[in-house]
């Protein structure tokens, strides 16, 4: 039998589960350092073995090196968090950091100064504060940035101000409203990720006036925010706001997507916000299964789909997706306001 080649290996271990990996470096000395390397290229930690993680990292060099993602899921890490804290200045090639462990425990980012990485993409539920803003000052180079609010707790309000050449060369942000409003102007921003929550009581139609402060060369092309919101602003505003809108996702998760009311679904003033966007493409509407008894894949949507096509000219796909599942309809414009089901591939190879 003649041996595998090294680049087929190489191959296999980039679709490789991280178990498979770990057994891969058990296999032999010659496809030991390849294994090795891709399993701590991209770590994916929970509470259950960050620890471990972090002592292998800690004890050798060369993994320190090889280090490019380390993503940690889970709230019960509070008595590992030192030891976090020390692992990440170890590793010098990190260029994406993702922490979902909680609202506490920024203080485990290590400072401008010490920091030896880079990053391209940083998520976390920590608050926009002082020890985040400290983080991000050595962070010249960060593309992505997510600062995901915790449901159990309340959305935040931004005290903490954001220094002037802080992130210049941000593309996306992702984070409660006052955080985009904090974030947005003055920075190369295209897209837009907005959350917002039940007990949001906002009255302000200037909400999203912040977006037409974004320096990038055309301005917001991509948003995601809630119903509520589009509908404070509407239509008009945010034509102005977003000029050259081509993705825009909407949040209506409060509604029944089974309803037969047809002017429910899809009110006038969503009609009047669709058709305000010259450059749209995309529309995406994400419902709640949770909000209906009725099966997704038995609901008629088909005159919901109808309706967008006909209410934008420059609509290519209309999407209609729902809340932790990830079977979507994916709908294509074929002739004037004939549509057909595409493979979802479509979209995200769409320009």
């Amino acid at each position: 039998m003649y041996p595998v080649p090294l680049d087929v290996i190489e191959t296999i271990l980039d679709y490789a589960h991280q178990s498979e990996k770990a057994s891969f470096c058990r296999t032999s000395k010659t496809v030991y350092p390849f294994a090795k390397d891709a399993l701590y290229r991209h770590l994916r930690l929970n509470s259950k073995n960050v620890l471990n993680a972090c002592f292998a990292i800690s004890g050798d060099s060369y993994i320190q090196t090889r280090v490019q993602s380390f993503v940690l899921l889970g709230t019960e890490v509070q008595m590992s968090l030192g030891v976090i804290q020390d692992t990440l200045t170890m590793l010098p090639h990190l260029h994406t950091l993702i922490l979902s462990i909680g609202y506490f425990g920024s203080w485990i980012l290590p400072s401008a100064d010490d920091c030896p990485f880079q990053l391209h993409t940083f998520k976390t539920g920590f608050r926009y504060g002082t020890d985040v803003i400290a983080f991000l000052t050595g962070q010249k180079k960060l593309k992505h940035l997510a600062i995901h609010p915790p449901v159990v707790f309340e959305p935040q309000t931004t005290t903490s101000r954001t220094p002037p050449g802080l992130l210049e060369k941000l593309t996306s942000i992702t984070g409660d409203l006052s955080v985009v409003q904090e974030v947005v102007p003055g920075r190369p921003i295209h897209e837009v990720t907005i959350f917002a929550h039940d007990w949001a009581d906002i009255k302000d139609y200037t909400l999203l006036d912040c977006l037409a402060k974004s320096v990038a060369k055309k301005g917001i092309e991509r948003l995601s925010t809630s119903r509520e919101y589009l509908h404070l602003v509407g239509g008009k505003r945010l034509a102005s706001i977003a000029p050259n809108l081509t993705y825009l996702v909407l949040d209506a998760s409060h509604i029944d997507p089974a309803t037969k009311n047809l002017k429910e679904l899809f009110p006038s003033w969503m009609e009047r916000l669709i058709s305000r966007q010259r450059n749209l493409q995309c529309f995406t509407i994400r419902f709640d299964p949770k909000m209906t008894t009725i099966p997704c894949q038995n609901i008629d949507f088909s005159l919901f789909i109808t309706k967008g096509f006909e209410t934008s000219t420059s609509l290519t796909y209309l999407v209609i997706a729902f809340l932790g599942l990830r079977a979507k309809y994916t709908c294509k414009r074929v002739q004037d306001s004939n549509w057909l089901i595409c493979d979802n591939t479509e979209v995200t190879q769409h320009p």
